[in-house]
């Protein structure tokens, strides 16, 4: 337990020069043990004040053992005002506390004047609480929802962050209470730094009052501190002045120039720095040009919205939409053909989207969009195409035309073929054929009757029949043959 005892002001001085000096006696005279002196400190036993009024804190019993009789009675005859006894919470290290974004770290305490206090985190001093327990106690903390995966308190009720985020720097107070003893609290200030992360530099296009293409590139990186950005074209670091204007904070530098290929074919770089590190990307610029587009036609056919996208590095400051077919309803154009593509309205470089009106849904309609930059002009972006004809193009209803007739062509010539194909087939088979003499029919019929393997062996003898040799004896009805050489057989051929 904690107590504190307050002494009359008028008495702040005697009371302070007799403490300091039983402080420096060697033996410590009047005390017990001689207490060690630390600034404004004096250990185990007072709190010397520089403002109006002595505090003597003393823990007990442990401090009261320490006091000789003799000083407790020079104590007592000072005025004494009053005591009180109390929970103190101290920090355990300082009270502003560094750490590096992801990093673990921990606002640790000690306290004393009672068991098991109830303690309460807050951060931005006392508007946000966001830790409540009791110490020992068998719940579990009550963690604000959101922060859950960042924030733990000890047993001690020290609070700690896990992977601590950029965005938990911020006053953290921690105060203890305990039934009949009041409450003490204490304030940490936590400062979370981090190294300059990734990022996607931004490209803005305007035209600017004086007629010139303003290429804005914009840089930021979360950090902390803050990072600083530096500007550079190829190894050519780049300052203030025409035809470059950095803006205050560093992190955006704007290009102007009246001619877009200017900017074009230029590597630049921004790196974001801090003291614990950097990043560097590197932005080419490129000329107008459309990435992707899309037409939407409104239910009854009569109004469609063509949208559109630019790739991030583009230079553009305006759109035109042109048209081929038909003119819209109630607006008339003068056309030399309805195959060309006429423009039919503009729009700014920021817009990426456009409404035309009125179609006439019984007609055909393609629309693209020419991405500009001032008079210079990118390729136009994909035609689309509303109407009846919907389906199939001008070109693709060429194709089919012309491709019947060829069609009708091929068939006949295949049907032709075909047909020589079976006649020349047909007339092969009914070549003439001559009929054999009676001589050569017997020879043809002696050849076939003669035993292959004979006229093959050359006169040797022909293997047995190893079919019949395998036969038991009970299956052989006779005896088995004996083979000879054959008669000679005459061939007889006319020619």
């Amino acid at each position: 337990l904690t107590c504190t005892i307050k002494f009359d002001s008028a008495q702040v001085s005697q009371l302070r020069a007799l403490l300091t000096g039983l402080a420096r006696e060697p033996t410590g005279g009047l005390l017990a043990k001689t207490p060690r002196v630390s600034s404004r400190v004096f250990s185990y036993a007072w709190i010397l004040s520089s403002k109006s009024a002595v505090l003597l804190k003393m823990t007990w019993p442990n401090d009261f053992g320490r006091l000789s009789p003799g000083f407790l009675t020079i104590l007592l005859s000072f005025t004494f005002q009053g005591a009180y006894c109390g929970l103190v919470v101290s920090p355990v290290g300082p009270t502003l506390v560094n750490a590096i974004s992801g990093s673990n770290v921990t606002l640790a305490v000690s306290f004393s004047g009672a068991p098991d206090p109830a303690v309460t985190w807050f951060m931005k001093n006392f508007s946000l609480p966001v830790v409540t327990w009791a110490i020992n106690s068998n719940t579990l903390p009550d963690i604000d929802e959101n922060r859950r995966n960042v924030l733990r308190i000890e047993p001690n009720g020290s609070l700690t962050f896990v992977n601590v985020p950029l965005e938990y720097t911020s006053n953290y107070t921690i105060e203890i209470t305990k039934s009949g003893l009041g409450r003490s609290s204490i304030t940490f200030s936590l400062e979370v730094f981090s190294i300059p992360v990734q990022f996607l530099p931004a490209v803005g296009t305007r035209v600017d009052s004086e007629g010139k293409i303003v290429v804005a590139i914009q840089c930021v990186s979360e950090a902390w501190p803050k990072a600083v950005v530096s500007w550079s074209k190829g190894s050519e670091a780049l300052t203030n002045g025409t035809p470059y204007q950095i803006s205050s904070d560093t992190t955006q530098l704007e290009i102007l120039g009246y001619n877009v290929s200017k900017f074009l074919l230029q590597n630049y770089f921004c790196n974001c720095s801090n003291p614990l590190g950097s990043q560097t990307r590197e932005i080419v610029l490129t000329g107008p040009s459309i990435s992707n587009s899309s037409l939407l036609s409104s239910q009854n056919g009569t109004i469609v919205t063509l949208t559109w996208e630019v790739p991030p590095t583009s230079v553009v400051t305006g759109f035109d939409i042109q048209m081929k077919g038909p003119d819209l309803l109630g607006k008339n154009h003068t056309q030399t053909s309805l195959d060309q593509f006429y423009t039919i309205q503009h729009e700014p470089g920021t817009n990426r989207s456009a409404d035309i009106f009125i179609l006439d849904p019984n007609l055909t309609y393609m629309f693209r969009i020419i991405p500009k930059a001032l008079m210079t002009e990118g390729d136009p972006s994909a035609v689309h195409r509303i109407g009846p004809g919907e389906g199939l193009s001008r070109s693709a209803i060429t194709g089919i035309a012309a491709g019947i007739p060829c069609g009708i062509l091929f068939l006949v010539l295949l049907g032709g073929f075909i047909y020589f194909c079976v006649y020349w087939n047909k007339n092969k088979s009914r070549q003439t054929r001559y009929p054999l003499s009676r001589a050569v029919e017997k020879a043809i019929t002696s050849q076939t009757e003669t035993t292959p393997h004979n006229l093959l062996t050359g006169g040797l003898k022909s293997p047995p029949d190893y079919n019949r040799l395998q036969q038991t004896p009970s299956e052989r009805s006779v005896a088995l043959p004996t083979f000879g050489s054959p008669l000679p057989v005459r061939v007889a051929t006319t020619v």
